[in-house]
């Protein structure tokens, strides 16, 4: 909270000064940390527990409740001023089950947790304090499998991919989640820094796939993952569709660490002495690294009254890269998909582009007509279904005039 006072004497000259109070909901507070942010359907996940006091400091043997919920999303379409419509999720979140646990002596104790559908995992830990004040804290847990997942659905063309890890090491392998809105879509996977790293286009047979990406000594310091998706018009949804997401992962730089000693030829020397210095440097296996190196000799004194603060020479040469990759698709101005956001939807089996075909399952939140709106019903045509004539807002502009040839 943030209290502010202001003070005005009798010729209105005011004074005015704030400050910041934080409120705690207890005395201790719990930690919650999924061991890998990716799970599978079926397979126990560990999550770590901590508890701390307000100061921060462990406070050991004290009883944590876990509680899992899964959480679905709500989608529908709905119509706002103007005549568009945009899609709006709302999250439900149900009760999975609850875990207890008892922190050991040094704050921290392990729960395992279990999925039995694809989508997202709330895991809410509580702690109470002597007083009966309960704090709580949460974390989320995104799990794939082979059903049909609810995720959110947005209202552009970006899609939030999900690394199973917040950083990683050359050796390892991330994990990467595509929350899909749809199924059976094709996808461009890329790795990006600078330039195209790999590409690789594959069918996504469902809409939680899990992405294997090697972590290889380039991605020092980080690298970027693309994934862009690309559906085609179905019996349900006759709009094609296209997803983008980007998720960065950070890799150690750890392997680009040198070790610097130093070793004179005497402890101490007198005015006028030559000292010599023994310099090594070894790489993080201990094995030693050709290297330039540059030496200060500095007065002891002056290093008294203030500490030397040279640059950090590992931030300085592996600092953390941006992208550097521009990506661009002509679907991002459809002429179908602004159609879908401006027409009025129409009733269950009458579509704007011509479908009759009933609902498939499990149905596709992106489908361009919702029970929830009403609309007219549209001219039908046997051999076509129907029929669609739209009038455009604004009057179009007079035809360009005819080129003509130089004499």
């Amino acid at each position: 909270y943030t209290l502010s006072a202001t003070v005005a004497d009798q010729n209105g000259q005011a004074v005015a000064g704030s400050t910041v109070v934080t409120v705690h909901p207890a005395s201790l507070y719990v930690g919650v940390h999924p061991a890998q942010y990716v799970a599978t359907e079926g397979r126990d996940t560990t999550v770590e527990l901590v508890t701390v006091d307000r100061d921060g400091t462990i406070a050991p043997g004290r009883a944590v409740s876990v509680k899992v919920y899964t959480r679905d999303w709500i989608t529908t379409k709905e119509q706002i001023p103007g005549g568009g419509r945009r899609y709006r999720s709302e999250p439900r979140d149900t009760l999975l089950s609850t875990v207890s646990a008892t922190t050991g002596a040094d704050g921290k104790a392990v729960v395992t947790v279990r999925a039995t559908k694809p989508g997202t995992l709330r895991i809410v830990g509580e702690v109470s304090d002597e007083q009966g004040r309960t704090e709580r804290s949460a974390a989320y847990l995104w799990v794939a499998g082979a059903g049909f997942a609810s995720w959110q659905v947005t209202n552009d063309d970006t899609l939030k991919l999900v690394a199973d890890r917040e950083q990683y090491a050359p050796g390892d392998t991330a994990e990467i989640l595509v929350p899909a809105p749809f199924t059976g879509a094709t996808a461009l996977v890329t790795v990006e820094r600078g330039k195209l790293v790999t590409r690789e286009v594959r069918t996504l047979a469902t809409n939680s796939e899990r992405l294997r990406i090697p972590i290889t000594d380039r991605s020092v310091p980080d690298v970027f993952v693309s994934v862009v998706l690309y559906r085609p018009p179905t019996v349900s949804d006759p709009i094609p569709r296209f997803k983008v997401g980007y998720v960065q992962l950070s890799v150690s730089t750890a392997t680009r660490v040198l070790s610097v000693r130093l070793q004179p030829d005497r402890p101490q020397a007198k005015p006028g002495d030559t000292v010599h210095y023994d310099i090594v440097v070894t790489g993080p296996d201990g094995r030693g690294v050709r290297s330039e190196v540059s030496i200060a000799v500095v007065d002891r004194a002056v290093l008294s009254l203030q500490e030397e603060r040279g640059p950090d020479g590992l931030r300085a040469f592996w600092f953390e890269r941006g992208l550097g990759v521009n990506t661009a698709s002509s679907m991002a101005v459809s002429v179908d998909l602004l159609i879908d956001l401006a027409v009025d939807a129409a009733p269950v089996g009458q579509r704007p582009h011509g479908c009759r075909a009933a609902p498939t399952s499990p149905p596709d939140p992106l489908a361009s007509s919702t029970p929830a709106l009403s609309a007219p019903p549209l001219p039908s045509d046997p051999s076509r279904n129907c029929v669609l004539t739209l009038t455009p807002p604004l009057p179009l502009p007079p035809p360009l005039p005819p080129l003509r040839p130089r004499a």
